[in-house]
């Protein structure tokens, strides 16, 4: 894999990156950036989760610092309203060190504080296509200086119906423009689409990767950073692993734990690209040997990595890329052999770990911290049953004598034998983790969950009536489930639908008004995901 180092990037972007603890590129970007940067129209085959955002993001915002213009750039058209977000925040991410603009735009919001953000000089247009052809018409967002566009995610948007407004976006914009479209799959409206309006576009096409997850046990636990290390080193004294890969996302924090993990007594070390070829070889080595049973690792450093008997994987941080966690805990349960991956995530984490499981096709399971005294249990069961192993040994004539000895000048060897346990084990009094907060924060996360609930029953827009259906993030369900669902059922474009919200148990979408009938007739009964769903309209 190549190196972001190694790639022709302004110094900006470069910092940006290595802020971000980014050393390689994902295949993705490394065969499209290249190819965008020289100016070519692409076509990129990938699914979500293997880097496509950097992908054409890092040769935009290259060619944008170059040209000191402040006039709207590049545009970007999503299928959702979430995806927008999404991709403005990595653009964000890029332009830390810039002062490259970029806005989000889609319906749900008021469109007023839309219209406010792009007065602000923003270079980079984000956003579905329904709300940018509302501003286009409201000359809120004038195209003539665009000189990128990428239509992400387009498979989506024609499942949606929204290849009508995408032309008419795209007739807006200069035959000048650079265009760049990604998509999962390619049927032929994708294809007729790309011949209309790319230029001999280079075609790139990256193959899902998939796992065998059978002999892997996949665990989440919610922990906050601040308990991190203390969570780390009681799974590490429950699973007794004798191999153990932990990942971090930057090598700082590579660092930072391996001296935290030292100084609790463990052996181990650090496995980053700041490593001396000899160095990385010596610690590989020793791991390979045995001499260190623990790695705690970038996952560029790990990348390659072929080292049998690994039974644990931990993400210490959750991967950025969906991809990354495949990469990760297939380094474990290799050859036959079972594994067991723990990954760590709170808040805004638990999100991405609902597109890992929806990416990798598999189930991650969560599971509560384990508390102190369980471990306190396992290491004094282990002290107890260390002692009986070695009471017929044979050599422990000199110590019964030295006993003897003690027993006679009137030692307490109950009171001994206390000290000396209490020196070997070094167990601790109190439960260092305040499970009170995590429970504060279950409670609140369900009173906001009601409250939110409340507030999305009513849609924000004029001209929009609000359906509310029986099926939510539990059931795995996305934005572009619901459009495709309704337009089709319907028989109506998917611009049609305007802001959706999807809660843990319920989602509910806008439909315009003129609809609302339609929308009540033929949604009493509808499938999405496979799941028999009932729509029902928010009075």
């Amino acid at each position: 894999m190549k190196k972001f180092t190694e790639f022709n990037i302004s110094k900006e972007i470069q910092m940006a990156l290595e802020q971000l603890g980014f050393e390689e590129a994902t295949i993705i970007q490394e065969l499209a950036i290249p190819i965008a940067t020289e100016g070519k129209d692409l076509i990129g085959q990938s699914q979500t989760g293997t880097g496509k955002t950097f992908a054409f993001g890092i040769p935009i915002l290259d060619n944008i610092l170059q040209n000191n213009n402040h006039q709207i750039q590049a545009l970007v058209i999503c299928p959702t309203r979430e995806l927008a977000v999404q991709v403005s925040n990595e653009f964000d991410k890029l332009t830390a060190f810039t002062k490259i603009r970029n806005i989000a735009v889609y319906g749900g919001e008021y469109i007023d504080k839309q219209i406010k953000g792009l007065k602000k000089k923003v270079q980079i247009v984000i956003g579905t296509p329904g709300r940018i052809l509302d501003h286009i018409e409201r000359k809120t967002i004038k195209l003539d200086h665009v000189r990128f566009v990428v239509l992400d995610e387009a498979d989506e948007m024609l499942d949606m119906g929204f290849i009508e407004d995408i032309e008419n976006i795209l007739r807006e914009t200069s035959e000048e423009r650079q265009t760049m479209l990604f998509s999962a799959t390619m049927p032929a409206e994708i294809l007729s689409l790309s011949k209309k309006y790319l230029k001999n576009p280079e075609m790139i096409r990256v193959k899902n990767k998939t796992m065998t997850v059978d002999q892997i046990e996949q665990i989440y636990m919610k922990v906050k950073n601040a308990d991190k290390s203390e969570v780390l080193s009681r799974i590490l004294q429950l699973e007794s692993s004798k191999k153990a890969i932990i990942f971090c996302n930057t090598k700082k924090m590579v660092d930072e734990l391996v001296v935290d993990m030292q100084n609790r007594g463990y052996a181990v070390e650090a496995l980053h690209g700041d490593l001396k070829q000899q160095k990385r070889d010596m610690v590989l080595n020793r791991f390979r040997e045995g001499q260190i049973s623990m790695l705690i690792a970038t996952d560029v450093a790990a990348r390659g990595l072929d080292i049998r008997d690994v039974d644990l994987v931990i993400n210490y941080d959750l991967p950025i890329e969906e991809e990354q966690y495949v990469h990760r805990i297939g380094r474990t349960g290799r050859a036959g052999a079972s594994g067991k991956s723990y990954s760590f995530a709170y808040g805004r984490d638990i999100e991405r770990l609902r597109r890992i499981e929806k990416y990798a096709k598999c189930k991650i399971k969560e599971e509560s911290i384990p508390r102190y005294d369980k471990v306190k249990e396992k290491i004094i069961h282990q002290y107890i049953e260390g002692i009986r192993s070695q009471k017929n040994s044979g050599d422990l004539d000199f110590y019964f004598n030295l006993v003897s000895e003690m027993k006679q000048s009137g030692v307490n060897l109950e009171a001994f034998l206390a000290i000396m346990m209490k020196n070997t084990l070094n167990l601790q009094n109190k439960e260092k983790i305040d499970y009170r907060a995590y429970e504060r924060d279950r409670i609140r996360a369900i009173t906001g969950q009601k409250k939110e609930k409340k507030s999305k029953k009513y849609s924000k827009e004029r001209g929009m009536v609000r359906f509310e259906l029986n099926i939510g993030r539990v059931d795995r369900v996305g934005p572009a489930d619901i459009v495709s669902s309704v337009a089709n059922r319907c028989k109506i474009p998917g611009k049609n639908i305007g802001a959706i919200d999807i809660l843990s148990d319920v989602s509910y979408f806008d439909i315009k008004e003129e609809y609302a009938k339609i929308a009540e007739k033929h949604l009493k009964q509808v499938k999405i995901r496979g799941k028999k769903v009932t729509a029902k309209q928010m009075k």
